[in-house]
């Protein structure tokens, strides 16, 4: 069984930016790859760094290398039609994103999805995603 965290926007944004909680995720994720897991996300999220980074500074300077610790996977019509079937309420992005998690599951994986943002982490739940627990990380 593969090891698969998904990561969502709302972690790779507070470590790139160093935003609230922005230690504990880093420390977190160093504790999931002494784990072995595998960090992933669609190439959506990739988009979503590159556009904030450019909001806040003009440049995409840094967006790419801010993400490089994650493995993307791109986003096909299915991926992106079940994303519009989704029986919970989530904002567009957060749809594509679970949809893109919902995926990658098989009789290989069952991922984990890695959040800092309570309605993702709710849809997540009620959808039957497991949630990463990054609560007992020690701060970094």
């Amino acid at each position: 069984m593969r090891n698969l965290v998904y990561v969502n926007s709302s972690v790779a944004l507070a470590i790139a930016l160093r935003e609230a909680g922005w230690r504990r995720a880093l420390a977190h994720y160093r504790a999931l790859r002494t784990d072995g897991a595998e960090t992933v996300s669609s190439t959506l999220l990739r988009t979503e760094v590159r556009r904030v980074f450019f909001r806040n500074s003009g440049s995409f300077d840094g967006a790419d290398q801010a993400v490089a610790w994650i493995n993307f996977v791109d986003l096909d019509n299915e991926t992106v039609t079940g994303a519009g079937e989704i029986p919970v309420h989530a904002k567009t992005l957060d749809a594509l994103h679970l949809s893109a998690a919902q995926a990658l599951t098989d009789e290989q994986s069952h991922p984990r999805l890695w959040t800092l943002d309570g309605p993702m982490s709710k849809a997540a739940s009620t959808l039957g995603l497991d949630l990463v627990d990054d609560t007992k990380s020690e701060r970094a």
